[in-house]
């Protein structure tokens, strides 16, 4: 969130855009939670000061909108943890707006079959 307020910033005070709320996908409920609640809770208290900024921003500022996401469907995944095949290449292709047929032309030699049948003058008899 901190370096999203640097461009929220930016936009609002340089250019005079108004850009918030700013939405934020998030797959941890958890964190929802702990964001849009105003009090302090025995299980909570550990969490250091540091990260109240977050709650700050959402419920008294109001520059950002948590929404959930399920977890199979947020493409910042790609970025923080190792995926299955499929899963990377379906993020892969909504971050750059690709259709599935693009990306397999892109893809790697072993993922596109009709490279994997063409024989090269120097694999014929």
């Amino acid at each position: 969130m901190k370096q999203a307020m640097y461009y929220i910033n930016l936009l609002q005070e340089e250019m005079k855009f108004n850009v918030t709320p700013v939405p934020i996908h998030e797959d941890n409920q958890g964190a929802i939670i702990l964001a849009q609640q105003p009090t302090v809770s025995m299980k909570s208290i550990h969490i250091a000061f540091r990260h109240h900024y977050a709650r700050e921003q959402v419920m008294e500022y109001k520059r950002f909108v948590l929404k959930y996401i399920k977890s199979q469907d947020n493409c910042a995944d790609i970025f923080t943890k190792p995926l299955e095949r499929f899963t990377l290449y379906k993020h892969r292709d909504f971050i750059f707006n690709l259709t599935p047929h693009e990306s397999m032309k892109q893809g790697r030699r072993e993922d596109n079959d009709e490279h994997q049948h063409k024989m090269t003058k120097h694999d014929q008899p």
